[in-house]
């Protein structure tokens, strides 16, 4: 019977561990991911849009009361809107990202004013003409 080098103990520790790692891996994680934070750009592309919409081509937003946004509550503790977006109605979840994995998205009917290929591409053409205060809101 041949005694085993410390080499040979390692790998015989680490094959066990993997082992028991993978036997341990098959049962479901209960752990998620934390959803990443909104970016500039994703902030002033949800504000800019329902800009678009509401103040430029006057569609009515569909919300319920319970589902619209106001700055003062309690579980919005960011700045206020800029001036620009001050008026909008906006869902009371629009800045929290991950909002589409806790709640099932509902079905509306499409307002049809404006492609999104169209949408895009004002809101990209605004991005570059951004006023001050915006970003500055955007980026906090």
């Amino acid at each position: 019977h041949k005694k085993k080098t410390s080499q040979e103990t390692i790998k015989t520790s680490i094959m066990m561990c993997a082992c028991s790692t993978i036997s341990s891996s098959a049962a479901p994680l209960t752990t998620t991911k934390p959803t990443r934070p909104y970016t500039e750009y994703n902030i002033f592309f949800q504000l800019e849009r329902e800009y678009i919409l509401q103040v430029l081509l006057a569609v009515e937003p569909t919300y319920e009361p319970h589902e619209i946004f106001h700055p003062s509550q309690p579980s919005y503790r960011g700045p206020n809107l800029p001036p620009r977006y001050a008026e909008l109605v906006l869902p009371n979840d629009w800045y929290v990202p991950g909002k589409e994995k806790r709640r099932k998205r509902r079905h509306r009917k499409s307002h049809g004013a404006i492609g999104f290929h169209e949408l895009s591409l004002k809101i990209a053409d605004a991005w570059k003409k951004v006023d001050d205060e915006s970003r500055t809101f955007c980026a906090v």
